[in-house]
């Protein structure tokens, strides 16, 4: 249900939240579930905010799931061209 939370809030068309629900999306990357995690990548591939950079980068070495770590990776080159 987080996850799915995440992504919802991902979504949602206010800038005036913009920031705060982006921080709180990329604290979802340090999350002990796995599908929490995932969420929060999908999220952050929604906001598309190259500012999200930073957590994913300090995220990826420590994220034990090898195809989490792959979309880590795909994120990052994602941001990097936005």
């Amino acid at each position: 249900m987080i996850a799915e939370a995440l992504k919802w809030l991902a979504r949602v068309p206010h800038p005036g939240t913009h920031d705060r629900r982006r921080l709180t999306i990329e604290g979802a990357l340090r999350h002990e579930a796995m599908e929490v995690r995932d969420g929060a990548i999908l999220g952050l591939w929604s906001i598309e905010d190259p500012a999200s950079i930073p957590a994913v980068r300090e995220a990826l070495p420590k994220e034990a799931v090898p195809w989490l770590r792959d979309e880590m990776e795909k994120l990052l080159q994602q941001l990097a061209h936005r």
